[in-house]
């Protein structure tokens, strides 16, 4: 099954490219690494860290931009996947 905007909250996350809302680099990055809490977003070759309760990400997928609540992935990426989640963004 391939990710699209229904069902992104039940994939992985990394390398998908991303930005975070209210940033001061409004660019996007690649996701490269996932824990329970944050995000890593590699933006230019330097890797910055992102709790994930307090942000707002916007995520490309398919050519299309998503933007997610931080809360909705505030998981462990392989209980996410587990997990069906309602669509509430």
């Amino acid at each position: 099954m391939s990710r699209n905007n229904i069902n992104i909250l039940q994939h992985e996350l990394i390398g998908l490219e991303s930005s975070v809302h209210k940033y001061k680099n409004n660019n996007f990055g690649i996701i490269v690494d996932e824990t329970k809490n944050t995000l890593e977003i590699e933006f230019n070759g330097i890797v910055k860290k992102f709790i994930k309760n307090n942000s707002i990400f916007y995520m490309k997928v398919n050519n299309e931009l998503l933007k997610i609540k931080g809360t909705y992935i505030n998981n462990r990426s392989e209980d996410r996947v587990k997990k069906k989640n309602k669509r509430n963004w």
